[in-house]
């Protein structure tokens, strides 16, 4: 069966906004490493969000991709502590972070693009 030209046409033009959106999407938002519960800031409540996703069995679901803990942009966001995963540490290096002085993230505390996550960055 041969197809019309009209459906050939609508086709390439799904595929064209397809490329288009995920040409955007890879983009990214405007994130601030550790920012669990997407308010726009690091504060106590985004170690307590990631904590609480993590014993909790998935709860919640993480702010980028699909939401899970395997994905790229998660880890990006998430891994306060550098250890390229996302677990119990990094809650606790964020809890570090505000109560004993610890170390900042690798990627600093600044506003960051981060592909594949949402624009929720409050710039100060």
């Amino acid at each position: 069966m041969k197809l019309s030209k009209d459906f050939d046409a609508g086709l390439d033009a799904s595929r064209a906004r397809g490329a288009r959106a995920a040409t955007e999407d890879t983009e990214g938002g405007i994130q601030i490493t550790g920012d669990s519960n997407q308010d726009g800031r690091l504060d106590l409540s985004d170690a307590l969000h990631l904590l609480r996703y993590l014993f909790l069995h998935g709860a919640q679901r993480l702010p980028c991709g699909n939401g899970g803990a395997e994905e790229v942009p998660n880890i990006t966001l998430l891994n306060f502590d550098r250890d390229l995963l996302i677990g119990p540490s990094d809650g606790l290096a964020i809890l570090n972070y505000f109560f004993l002085g610890g170390p900042a993230p690798e990627r600093g505390l600044s506003c960051a693009r981060i592909s594949g996550c949402p624009d929720i960055c409050v710039r100060k």
